[in-house]
């Protein structure tokens, strides 16, 4: 009799105990998708996260190169955050419940936008219906931004237009100097960058169109208040203060992240 109450008391207590010990080593991810940079190398990307969120406690990080893959990997079930752009942030929102919590940091910049580049004194915006364009974005999402650029581009002609994939938005800069492009879209940014790294290709640039202001990659969740997503969060912020959290926010290309304020926040809306 003894020995049932020690094996009945037992089999109670662990019964008790095994979702806490689930809960505790439950792992929350940051689903990372961003169509606004073609990054080559996803395996060393996953593995510099990884070995810095890893220090944190049960975090991973996984990054998709197709936006349907990321999609559906938040549909089977998401647990911890999604780091995307702020265009493809608005996309999200209409289908899952995401509270925007971060956005990135450039060269102590909030926001970015993107421009039209074609060659300096030939190359005219009227000139884009089957045109050749470099991006580093995606066709849909660059397609997107080419339009908010141009609206008095018919969408005949807008949909005429071939991109051409670059793995950097410099990349799609200087393939117009290589002469294998008409244009390109990149941001801002990089062009006043190109400017300073290689003046005689900037030279040879014409900034022919700008698309409106937008934020840089968000860090959003449909469980804000979630303690280990508050945790994960937390941790982002401070990334910039070790060396080796800002050297892997580089990878990425920024230099921080930062709390959302009321006034960003309604620059995510629709």
């Amino acid at each position: 009799m003894h020995a049932k109450w020690q094996w009945t008391t037992l089999v109670f207590l662990s019964a008790m105990m095994t979702p806490s010990i689930q809960a505790a080593s439950a792992t929350y991810t940051v689903y990372f998708y961003n169509p606004e940079s073609n990054i080559n190398n996803f395996v060393a990307l996953k593995d510099g996260f990884d070995a810095y969120l890893s220090t944190l406690g049960a975090f991973e990080f996984q990054p998709f190169s197709d936006k349907t893959d990321f999609e559906k990997a938040l549909q089977s079930g998401m647990r911890g955050v999604v780091l995307v752009s702020s265009w493809h942030y608005r996309s999200l929102r209409r289908q899952f419940p995401l509270e925007p919590l971060l956005h990135g940091v450039f060269q102590d910049a909030g926001t970015q936008r993107h421009i039209l580049c074609g060659h300096a004194g030939q190359a005219t915006s009227s000139d884009i219906a089957g045109a050749t364009i470099a991006t580093a974005g995606s066709p849909t999402y660059s397609r997107t931004i080419l339009r908010q650029m141009l609206p008095e581009a018919t969408a005949t002609a807008t949909a005429s237009v071939t991109f051409m994939a670059v793995p950097k938005d410099l990349d799609a800069l200087l393939a117009i100097g290589f002469g294998v492009v008409d244009f390109a879209i990149a941001t801002e940014n990089t062009f006043h960058r190109l400017a300073e790294i290689n003046p005689a290709e900037y030279e040879l640039l014409r900034k022919l169109a700008q698309s409106d202001e937008a934020l840089l990659p968000v860090v959003a969740s449909s469980t804000p208040t979630d303690s280990n997503v508050m945790k994960l969060v937390e941790h982002f912020v401070k990334m910039p203060l070790k060396s080796d959290g800002e050297q892997t926010l580089n990878m990425i290309n920024l230099d921080k992240l930062r709390r959302i304020t009321d006034h960003e926040r309604r620059l995510l809306k629709p």
